[in-house]
């Protein structure tokens, strides 16, 4: 029960200050962050720059915390931790580190990449609505949504097999930054109606036809119907 001496008088659940350290690994050494668990200052850590340095990769920023399991402190955190089916040493630290990370490629301009990680990124925004790139997060999550939506639909697909009219639907569709794609129209008995081989392209386009039987493409990446 909380008394005179709770830190968080309005929280049972925590009578002592309970933190998290994030360290930022940065051009010139690590930048540390402590994070109140309950009582967040996100203005302080938002208002800490990280530069970025340049890896094998490109410039990149690497914000990890250390430590054993966390036991949720607050509502927010039990709510993190009720999410996910089988929570473990990580589940309540990863929302922290990408809470921290801000003003970088990753978090302006790419983060989330692709289904798998719009989960993780939404629960992000759950522990830190107001993050500095938080716009531009939400922003990809819905792309990401109308991506899936095109690919249940038949209107976008990656590499494979695909029957046109089922897995497949007919129209023009295109993709973009492509080596060493190849693709073609086949029709029922197996037979090639048209193919191209693409060694590196900005933009390729590909008609597929009603009167097909099957698309075939293979290092093209992700093909989404023309508007």
């Amino acid at each position: 029960m909380p008394d005179d001496q709770d830190v968080y008088p309005n929280n049972p659940l925590a009578d002592v200050p309970e933190s998290i350290e994030v360290v930022c690994d940065v051009k010139g050494g690590r930048t540390r962050f402590l994070i109140d668990r309950v009582k967040p200052n996100w203005k302080e850590v938002w208002n800490t720059p990280l530069p970025q340095k340049r890896g094998a990769f490109g410039p990149t920023v690497y914000c990890e915390s250390y430590g054993g399991r966390l036991e949720p402190v607050s509502g927010i955190e039990q709510a993190l931790n009720d999410a996910d089916k089988k929570p473990d040493k990580y589940t309540l630290r990863i929302p922290y580190e990408q809470c921290v990370e801000h003003g970088t490629n990753w978090t302006m301009n790419e983060w989330p990449v692709g289904d798998g990680q719009v989960k993780e990124a939404q629960q992000a925004l759950l522990l830190c609505p107001n993050h500095p790139d938080a716009a531009a997060i939400r922003s990809r999550i819905a792309d990401v949504g109308v991506l899936q939506t095109a690919i249940k639909e038949g209107r976008a697909f990656g590499d494979g097999n695909y029957r046109v009219g089922t897995g497949v639907q007919p129209g023009t569709y295109f993709t973009e930054n492509v080596e060493n794609c190849y693709w073609e129209r086949l029709d029922s008995a197996g037979n090639i109606i048209d193919n191209n081989f693409i060694s590196s392209g900005l933009r390729v386009e590909a008609t597929i036809s009603a009167s097909d039987f099957s698309f075939h493409a293979e290092g093209c990446g992700m093909w989404r119907q023309v508007a």
